[in-house]
């Protein structure tokens, strides 16, 4: 009898079932218990059915691949790889995948839906529009004669019977039904209807699947015209319910909501006009009070006396206007004499210094002529003067001038043998070269 370790024993059957080609990856259904997720980023939980249970773990690189966050008491169904934990000798399923448990992968996606137009602001509570209070034409948007469409009809009639009722029959179930619910919201909302109810009975998600489309919950939320919906039952819940301006339970009290009771309403009536009635004859009381108490003034009861007396104020005031107007009209006669006094004033001192400007303008005029005519007769007289002393005349009698280097020479001693220099006569210039210097002196 050979004998083996315990250990040898687990890793021989780990061995077994880690390279067996049909326990490579198994689908395993289940519900979740001690579910944890470590800081590492591991998911560690128990996956349960009635009759046995089993250790799981999901390694962190599998788990960025989740779209939803796994919770004790969701069914699930795993991708896994059974295998033994040689620790503790039990057997551990190594998961790959998890996904909710048939309606749960609805679920999942119903609530990823719900989030992401939660976040664009479809469902923001300050784009709702009023209900009608008292609607007269409200449009049912239903399938084609369903309990919903009669239970709607039944209750307005019942509760608000002078609304009229229309009616536009759509799929409200399958692939097609939301782009047919699309062009019946739209149609509607063209034909001015006071409220708008979109509904349809009970049924599975898969049923009212419809109802979660994104592309319906945008015509919802670009419509003019107030909606309510009453999709399924109580306990459903879709995405048009979240974007409508009011989302009712069941079709019956959705026509609940979009209509009043019109037996309220008239009772409203006779306590409004009771207490408009009320209010109207207290007014009326009051109003003949007031007027009773002004007929017992001096003003009603001695009438006569007042008239009298505003005649004599009246006739004392137009005494009085016709004096004023008279004082006026001698006012305005002696500003206008004044007036004219002093523009005739204000001409003669204008012509008297307009002809005293003229006679000191001349007079300034014959001054300044003067005074130019000395002024240049002064001029002709230097200019002749320093023409008579200009060497160019000494020059032009037959007289030259010498240079050297541009300084007259006066003196045989500013010149020395074999000096430059230039001798300017009346029609030009000489360039000599001094050869002999004699200091013969000229008698005169």
């Amino acid at each position: 009898m050979s004998v083996i370790k315990v250990k040898d024993l687990l890793v021989y059957i780990k061995k077994q079932l880690e390279f067996d080609p049909k326990l490579q990856q198994v689908y395993v259904g289940g519900e979740i218990s001690e579910y944890k997720q470590y800081p590492s980023g591991h998911i560690y939980f128990t996956l349960k059915d009635q009759e046995a249970n089993a250790r799981c773990v999901m390694w962190k690189n599998y788990t960025n691949n989740l779209n939803f966050t796994p919770k004790v008491g969701d069914r699930i169904i795993i991708l896994a790889q059974p295998t033994i934990f040689e620790k503790t000798g039990s057997l551990q399923l190594i998961v790959y995948r998890i996904q909710m448990d048939g309606i749960g992968d609805l679920y999942v996606q119903f609530q990823k839906l719900k989030e992401q137009l939660y976040q664009q602001g479809y469902f923001d509570q300050q784009h709702k529009k009023m209900i009608p209070k008292y609607p007269l034409r409200i449009c049912l948007v239903t399938g084609d004669n369903s309990a919903a469409y009669h239970d709607l009809v039944k209750t307005i009639q019942k509760r608000w019977p002078v609304c009229k009722v229309y009616h536009y029959t759509t799929l409200v179930q399958g692939q097609k039904a939301d782009r047919e619910i699309i062009n019946a919201l739209a149609y509607c909302d063209l034909q001015k209807f006071d409220t708008i109810i979109l509904a349809r009975g009970g049924g599975s998600i898969e049923d009212l699947w419809c109802f979660n489309s994104v592309e319906l919950v945008k015509c919802i939320f670009e419509l003019k015209t107030p909606i309510v919906t009453g999709v399924g039952h109580e306990s459903d819940t879709t995405l048009v319910d979240y974007v409508a301006d009011y989302a009712a339970s069941t079709p019956t009290y959705a026509a609940m909501y979009a209509t009043p009771e019109i037996h309220d309403v008239k009772k409203e009536l006779v306590v409004r006009h009771s207490f408009l009635k009320h209010s109207i004859e207290q007014k009326l009381a009051k109003m003949r009070k007031t007027i009773n108490t002004y007929r017992q003034l001096p003003l009603f009861t001695r009438s006569n006396y007042f008239i009298q007396e505003k005649s004599f104020r009246l006739d004392y005031l137009y005494q009085k206007l016709i004096y004023y107007t008279s004082t006026i009209e001698l006012l305005r006669q002696s500003i206008t004499f004044k007036q004219q006094m002093l523009i005739n004033l204000y001409q003669q001192t204008m012509d008297f210094y307009r002809k005293k400007l003229n006679i000191d303008k001349q007079d300034l005029e014959n001054q300044i002529l003067n005074i130019f005519t000395a002024y240049k007769t002064t001029l002709a007289q230097q200019i002749e003067l320093m023409d008579a002393y200009s060497p160019l005349k000494v020059i032009k009698r037959g007289y030259s001038l010498t240079y050297s280097h541009q300084q007259l020479i006066k003196s045989v001693k500013d010149v020395s043998k074999d000096m430059v220099i230039e001798t300017k006569l009346k029609d030009g210039s000489i360039v000599s070269l001094v050869k002999e210097i004699t200091n013969d002196k000229i008698k005169f």
